[in-house]
């Protein structure tokens, strides 16, 4: 189905990185890895290197790990990667209108089983209305007209992620400054219609919308600015993927998964959640910001 897991990047590269580091733990070197598991260097090399153009056959895979002296269960999540770098992702039909790189976000986003976002200047893609993100896509000029419908898409499709019940469902937990909310995007009734919306997710058991508000003063993310930390815990196929920062960039897109790079965010993240309205008094400012754009 479209709403479920897709796209072959993430499990090639986590295969990848897995069997490399159990070939390592087992104290195997390349040589003595293909004496043992009877495989030729180059099947080694694009299993290890994540090769787009590598066939990822089980059996393959399976070898490698109990050659490695895997456990049970780790073979049968290493072999559930080879059979996941078979899908094809619904993103592929609009990778020639997206930025480079995007694909792979758009994966680690579907296989998350957690996102934390911050935002302190626009309303985060996950959450926006057609109107809205129209609007936002539509201020980078150097868009073609069809390149700026076909991102639009794109980020209404991702919302699916919102409503999505069949495992791994996600949890995710916004935190926004209450200045995004002031600020009138599109125009009054574009925004009022962004702020309901905002109101109506919130209801949701998995989402978590909290507001910072402008009287909190100083705060961490004002010098971050917007980013994600996205985790996979919960994943049974990526359970053992490192915590994953993006943060999107004018020039490109930044992932960090070192905990060095991570803990800092983590550490800004609950420090801006501390901070927070709860959700009821969240939602409140929320709704009475769309009222105030109404009666403008």
């Amino acid at each position: 189905m479209a709403d479920e897991p897709g796209g072959s990047y993430v499990p090639r590269l986590l295969l990848g990185q897995q069997l490399k580091l159990l070939r390592e733990q087992s104290c195997l070197d390349v040589a003595e890895a293909l004496a043992e598991s009877g495989l030729s260097r180059s099947t080694l090399w694009r299993l290890e290197n994540g090769n787009p153009r590598a066939r990822y056959k089980p059996g393959d895979v399976e070898v490698l790990a109990r050659t490695y002296g895997a456990d049970p269960e780790t073979v049968d999540v290493l072999v559930g990667l080879a059979k996941a770098t078979k899908l094809t992702s619904w993103f592929s039909a609009y990778r020639d209108a997206m930025p480079a790189n995007f694909e792979m976000y758009i994966e680690l986003e579907t296989y998350a089983t957690r996102i934390r976002w911050y935002d302190g200047e626009l309303v985060p893609g996950l959450l926006q209305t057609e109107d809205y993100a129209a609007v936002v896509i539509g201020s980078r000029r150097r868009l073609s007209n069809s390149e700026v419908k076909q991102r639009a898409k794109v980020r209404q499709h991702r919302q699916r992620l919102l409503a999505r019940r069949t495992p791994p469902a996600a949890r995710f937990d916004f935190v926004l400054d209450e200045a995004l909310i002031r600020r009138p995007i599109g125009g009054r009734d574009v925004m009022a219609k962004q702020l309901h919306r905002l109101v109506d997710l919130s209801i949701l058991p998995n989402v978590d919308i909290r507001i910072v508000p402008m009287d909190a003063g100083m705060h961490l993310g004002l010098e971050t600015g917007r980013f994600e930390i996205l985790d996979f815990s919960r994943n049974p196929r990526l359970a053992k993927a490192p915590t994953t920062v993006y943060v999107d960039q004018p020039a490109g897109h930044l992932f960090m998964d070192s905990s060095k790079e991570v803990e800092p965010y983590a550490e800004t993240f609950t420090d801006l959640a501390d901070r927070c309205l709860d959700g009821d008094a969240s939602r409140d400012v929320i709704d009475d910001a769309a009222r105030r754009f109404e009666q403008e």
